[in-house]
């Protein structure tokens, strides 16, 4: 077993809504073309991404939590529009839940494999 991966991933979901707000933080920050997004931009992405609403309260409360945790940044945070870029840090705990992801996605769209011979006709006499 890989236990440090294990713990990498208990630490990136120890937290409800981190994994939400820093792969749609980083999804937009691609978009803007790797300017910072202000609140608003970001809690945008995250419905467009997330295909639901997610209370505004919550995103602020998962931002403090990254921040504190090193993974976000905050600038012009004194002014009355802030905006909010991934950490080194941050990037690449989006990157590893962009991948996983992504894996989740290819295993989901896979055909399921072809059956070497048809199932038993439940009506036909054994």
């Amino acid at each position: 077993m890989y236990l440090d991966h294990l713990r990498e991933l208990d630490e990136l979901f120890e937290h409800r809504g981190d994994a939400t707000v820093l792969v749609c933080l980083a999804h937009g920050i691609a978009v803007a073309d790797g300017r910072p997004l202000h609140f608003r931009e970001m809690v945008r992405t995250i419905v467009e991404q997330s295909r639901g609403y997610v209370p505004e309260g919550k995103i602020s409360r998962v931002l403090r939590h990254l921040q504190r945790s090193g993974f976000v940044a905050g600038h012009d945070e004194d002014t009355r529009h802030p905006s909010y870029s991934l950490t080194p840090l941050g990037h690449q705990k989006a990157g590893l839940l962009v991948f996983i992801l992504e894996i989740l996605e290819n295993r989901d769209n896979q055909q399921p494999p072809e059956p070497d011979e048809p199932p038993p006709d439940p009506d036909e006499p054994r």
